[in-house]
């Protein structure tokens, strides 16, 4: 349901803050949801959820860089392969602590 582009944004936001990953993980990937869902989703979702977010093709400047900031170092290892990660973004894993960050992105 969260993935049809046509349902009202309450719809939407009820969905993002619902227990159930699938729920979450659809929202991520809804064209239309708004942002307060996108941020909801962030806020309670798990490292993969929010790495959706990321490469959500309305999320803002400011909330990308929040989720390449994310402390689990899986999303940070995600953003360093994804297309949608900035040079500023890229520059910033160069002293990562995590080792495999900075090993990905030296492969890129």
């Amino acid at each position: 349901m969260a993935q049809t582009t046509d349902l009202p944004d309450v719809l939407i936001e009820l969905a993002s803050a619902d227990e159930g990953q699938d729920a979450r993980w659809a929202v991520a990937g809804n064209e239309t949801a708004p942002m307060a869902a996108l941020l909801a989703v962030v806020d309670r979702g798990d490292y993969w959820e929010r790495f959706r977010v990321f490469e959500h093709p309305n999320v803002p400047t400011a909330l990308a860089r929040r989720i390449a900031a994310d402390p689990h170092p899986e999303v940070r290892r995600r953003v360093v392969r994804s297309d949608c990660a900035t040079a500023e973004m890229l520059a910033a894993y160069a002293t990562d602590p995590d080792p495999l960050v900075r090993l990905r992105l030296a492969e890129s």
